[in-house]
């Protein structure tokens, strides 16, 4: 997967949001609709953090960002696209990260949807991202950087229709 394909995802989800807002027409469960849309808009800020670091560290363009290691990458930011790279050596799987990044302390992964340590640790003080709320130092909506905090690819399944309510780690928001 080359990082350029997080943009459109980015762009895919955003349509679908503004597609759910069209044809919402007071006859369905509005809570059913801002779940969707808050849903697809954490993949949508995942998707747009995701392809800015990338290209902000300087990843190139034409390498998948799955099938490709680049330690040097992975040294300056702590990110990897997986959790652990593994290969298959005869029947066995091994590790294949070097020692001084298997070991590395707040090591970041794509893989697990965290964009929030993705954004903290690398985006929040970059230069090119300081006007962009969230993303970058520019204050925001303290309950805004809540949901966005809060935010997990989980929270779609978690949903209670009853109560109109989310169990988030075992708390019900």
């Amino acid at each position: 997967m080359l990082y350029d394909e997080y943009l459109k995802c980015a762009r895919k989800h955003l349509f679908a949001c503004q597609g759910l807002l069209d044809s919402y027409n007071n006859q369905g469960s509005i809570n059913d609709v801002w779940l969707e849309l808050y849903y697809l808009s954490g993949y949508i800020i995942e998707a747009i953090v995701v392809y800015s670091v990338y290209k902000l560290y300087g990843w190139k363009r034409e390498e998948d960002i799955q099938t490709c290691y680049n330690w040097e990458f992975t040294r300056n930011t702590k990110l990897d696209f997986f959790y652990s790279r593994t290969a298959k050596i005869g029947g066995s799987r091994i590790v294949i990260v070097p020692d001084d990044i298997k070991n590395m302390r707040g090591r970041l992964c794509v893989q697990g949807h965290d964009f929030q340590s993705i954004v903290k640790n690398l985006l929040e003080s970059h230069p090119s991202m300081t006007d962009v709320p969230y993303i970058g130092d520019r204050n925001i909506d303290e309950d805004v950087r809540q949901l966005i905090d809060y935010w997990r690819p989980d929270v779609r399944y978690t949903y209670d229709c009853a109560n109109y309510s989310y169990t988030y780690r075992g708390q019900v928001r």
